[in-house]
């Protein structure tokens, strides 16, 4: 399950994100203080394939979302921080909500933006500082197994002391995987606006200003009180609340796609009578991993995987009219996993 925690400057609209994206289900407090709740993701497709199956259960995807006791300071204190570790990637909020119209905004944004990234830097440069120490000595005594770690600490602390967020290769992070860097974390950065300015061309002029300088930045913005204020209504209201808005969709669904892109994870469905399910995976999965997710013995007894596209399993209304049609593959360990992708596991166990 994927945990995601929200970060930001006080008094961004932290808590409303949280209270939106929870859509009241009920949550716990953990030992700092924290929020923390699990909640189902929307899926349009898993309905629809519901639809064709008429399953005694339907089980969306979960993801795990932490919101940190109230602070009146910008900065992380070590336990905050050692909990953020924990996690799998951030929504970062920016307030715009509350800002003096007639100040700079874009400078105002700028501004949190480097905060933000700053504080998550510092938190990680002493760590990344006494590693190289350590591995340093390590290497004048002859010991050189932690070569490739170290070259890429360097990297990273080189970036970290320019209060930039550090942008490695793959194969570089899993050189410091263990260490679970704050400043590397995926990061979507949402700014919270005033319903008046959804539709406001200045804000198309900031999007574009923001990813200019923060070209690697995944960010968006949305008015978080509306988007609480729809989680209120019946479903058949909210199409009208959102009208009359101009928006096609609520931006919290968005939110969440995004995070999983920029996390590097997609969705795979299984179905039957028994159980229509969604499943999150990382991307570039084998089948024979998507089959662990289900469970682990599937994986050891793997054999074949039958696979659909779900959205001509849903166009042509069941698994056996989009095999006629030529939709359908059996496919061995090595088959990539593609996002939406129905699949029958075949097994030995």
């Amino acid at each position: 399950m994927l945990k995601i925690g929200i970060i930001g400057l006080p008094a961004s609209g932290k808590t409303t994100l949280y209270q939106t994206l929870k859509n009241n289900n009920p949550d716990t407090h953990g030992k700092n203080g924290e929020s923390i709740t699990t909640t189902p993701i929307e899926d349009a497709k898993l309905g629809e394939l519901a639809k064709i199956y008429n399953p005694k259960k339907i089980t969306k995807t979960k993801i795990e979302l932490s919101d940190g006791p109230p602070s009146s300071s910008s900065s992380i204190n070590t336990r905050e921080a050692t909990r953020l570790r924990n996690l799998n990637c951030f929504f970062a909020v920016l307030d715009l909500f509350s800002i003096d119209k007639k100040t700079n905004i874009m400078k105002n944004l700028h501004q949190d933006i480097n905060a933000i990234i700053e504080e998550l830097c510092l938190q990680d440069l002493p760590i990344v500082e006494s590693s190289i120490e350590k591995i340093s000595k390590e290497s004048k005594k002859g010991i050189n197994a932690r070569f490739q770690e170290l070259e890429t600490l360097k990297k990273i602390n080189k970036e970290l002391n320019l209060s930039k967020l550090p942008e490695i290769s793959e194969t570089e992070k899993n050189f410091v995987k263990g260490y679970q860097f704050l400043s590397l974390k995926p990061i979507h950065f949402i700014v919270n606006i005033h319903e008046d300015d959804i539709s406001s061309d200045e804000f198309i002029q900031i999007d574009a200003g923001v990813r200019e300088k923060w070209p690697y930045l995944s960010f968006e913005h949305a008015c978080l009180e509306l988007e609480k204020d729809l989680q209120d209504l019946e479903e058949g209201e909210r199409g009208i609340f959102l009208e009359e808005y101009n928006l096609n969709q609520p931006a919290s669904e968005t939110f969440l796609k995004k995070i999983f892109m920029i996390t590097g994870r997609h969705f795979f469905y299984t179905g039957g009578p028994t159980e229509v399910r969604a499943w999150d995976i990382p991307v570039n999965s084998t089948i024979q991993e998507a089959a662990g997710a289900i469970h682990r013995d599937l994986e050891k007894n793997f054999i074949k995987g039958d696979v659909w596209p779900s959205d001509k399993v849903i166009e042509l209304g069941s698994e056996s009219n989009a095999k006629k049609e030529g939709f359908w593959s059996l496919q061995g360990k090595d088959y990539i996993v593609k996002n939406g992708d129905l699949v029958l596991i075949r097994h030995s166990g």
